[in-house]
């Protein structure tokens, strides 16, 4: 994603050293995020169906707690420190992010466990992350690019995040997480979400409504495309969990989100650098 991101921003002349440090960074700083969670999630991943989240290090006790959050720590310093590489005011954005995603994952607020609130922790979230691109790449971001932020922001802050508790909702349940998913139902999240997507979506169709310069326009096709694909599987799986809830479903949702916006993405940087 912060590559895309960074695509569109500069029309396709892509500044390497800047966007190389950048992506490096928010890597890091998700890797740090991600051990955390898996610390805190660690006696409900035991209990999983699937193998991946129960065969985990840190759920297994392959890695100590205490390792896995001194290699988070180590992680997020790095980052930072690529980001220093950059500037300044990127470590400053860089900084209140990740302050942001430790207080999605620890008490007392614990956003994640908490429902609806942990979407609006998301969308925040997301708007760090496009807040740090754009000041990563130094300049304001032109107004023609303002709709493909708003597709990023909606599509992963609120559509992602939803079908991700969705996955979560029988672990959450048993590990006494009140999620969106787990209070409203899968079936109603998963159509919330379906409602994120399309709104995502419409962003989309206003971004390559304005012939975005330099790029090539049968590549946005290819994007428009998977797009509205993936918001009629998102419809159909909402049936689905109406009817009785399905870990295979709820495993495709949010494998198939991450997958349709790496399509999207690639899609877009195709047509910027074809």
């Amino acid at each position: 994603m912060p590559l895309a991101l960074i695509t569109v921003l500069t029309d396709g002349d892509i500044p390497w050293r800047v966007a190389a440090l950048t992506v490096g960074a928010m890597n890091l700083l998700h890797i740090g995020a991600t051990f955390l969670n898996d610390v805190r999630d660690r006696d409900t991943d035991r209990l999983s169906e699937e193998f991946v989240r129960r065969t985990r290090p840190i759920a297994v006790g392959v890695i100590r707690p205490r390792l896995a959050l001194t290699e988070a720590i180590v992680c997020v310093v790095v980052g930072l420190g690529l980001t220093a590489l950059v500037r300044w005011q990127l470590t400053a954005v860089a900084v209140i992010l990740a302050v942001v995603i430790a207080q999605h994952e620890l008490p007392p607020i614990r956003t994640q466990s908490r429902p609806v609130i942990g979407q609006v922790a998301g969308l925040i979230g997301l708007i760090g992350i496009v807040a740090s691109i754009v000041v990563a790449v130094g300049a304001a971001p032109p107004w023609r690019t303002v709709p493909y932020l708003l597709y990023v922001v909606i599509y992963l802050g609120v559509g992602e995040m939803l079908v991700k508790d969705v996955r979560d909702s029988d672990n959450d349940a048993e590990g006494g997480k009140i999620t969106t998913s787990v209070k409203y139902g899968a079936a109603a999240a998963t159509l919330a979400a379906a409602v994120a997507y399309a709104a995502a979506t419409v962003c989309w169709v206003w971004f390559i409504g304005q012939r975005p310069p330099g790029i090539v326009g049968g590549w946005l096709l290819v994007g428009t495309g998977a797009l509205l694909a993936w918001i009629a599987f998102t419809l159909l799986s909402a049936k689905r969990l109406r009817v009785r809830f399905s870990k295979g479903t709820a495993r495709r949702l949010h494998r198939g989100s991450a997958a349709t916006f790496a399509v999207v993405s690639v899609a877009l940087m195709a047509g910027y650098l074809s």
